[in-house]
């Protein structure tokens, strides 16, 4: 099944409340995401494909949960302690994913994988994608980028007539 499919089969469930479809959205989704997003090289992995991606799940997300069109996007991937949406953002993920590959492979002492795989190179090169991140591993960078998210949505101005 296609993303696009199982996202709409989600949206149009009348037997499901939102935060369920929420739920199955963390739970069966994003995992069916995330592999593939594991083994594609870093450098097939293109920055439109997985902003089309990001697209496509705000939609259903939107839809689900009867946001308005004009919700700012760090909403959705804000963290759930701040009232955000805390969703899996796909542009972060396919490099986080990368980097904690990189990281375990780092510690294997194989000269064969050493010959084959630079990842020292793929790190540097998922870090750089990702923006100054400092922290060591996928949890904490995960998080070091939704706060960013946070701050972004709170430095916005407010809707009304005294906005410019």
């Amino acid at each position: 099944m296609s993303l696009e499919k199982d996202l709409n089969n989600l949206i149009t469930s009348a037997l499901l409340r939102a935060d369920q479809k929420l739920n199955i959205l963390n739970q069966y989704i994003y995992p069916k995401l995330v592999y593939p997003l594991q083994t594609t090289p870093v450098d097939l992995l293109e920055n439109s494909f997985l902003q089309r991606v990001d697209m496509i799940i705000r939609q259903a997300v939107r839809e689900i949960c009867s946001l308005p069109a004009d919700t700012p996007i760090p909403v959705y991937y804000s963290p759930r302690k701040y009232r955000g949406l805390g969703l899996l953002r796909v542009t972060w993920e396919a490099s986080i994913q990368h980097i904690s590959i990189s990281q375990k492979l780092s510690l294997v002492n194989d000269s064969h994988l050493a010959a084959v795989r630079d990842t020292e190179e793929e790190e540097r090169i998922c870090r750089e994608k990702l923006g100054d991140v400092s922290n060591p591993n996928a949890r904490t960078i995960r998080a070091e980028l939704r706060e960013a998210e946070f701050q972004k949505w709170t430095s916005l101005p407010q809707r009304g007539i005294g906005v410019q």
